[in-house]
């Protein structure tokens, strides 16, 4: 059995997210908003939660991004 190294898992993980991000579109309801610019590369992208007590219920991104950016906020959502 051939284990991959993790670079090739990292890169093969970054390339799937941007290619169908998860999370990615308007959450209307949203409790919370927030937007992560970067002046440097023009990456824009905003944040919504619904939160309900102390529990997030949903969260979501949209923007513009590189593919990098596009992968971080599709895993951390």
């Amino acid at each position: 059995m051939t284990s991959a190294h993790p670079s090739t898992l990292y890169s093969d993980t970054v390339l799937a997210h941007n290619r169908a991000p998860q999370n990615c579109g308007c959450l209307a309801d949203a409790t919370h908003r927030g937007v992560a610019e970067n002046a440097l590369c023009g990456d824009h992208l905003e944040f919504a939660l619904r939160v309900r007590g102390e529990h997030i219920e949903a969260a979501m991104f949209d923007g513009e991004s590189c593919a990098i950016t596009t992968a971080s906020a599709s895993m951390v959502t």
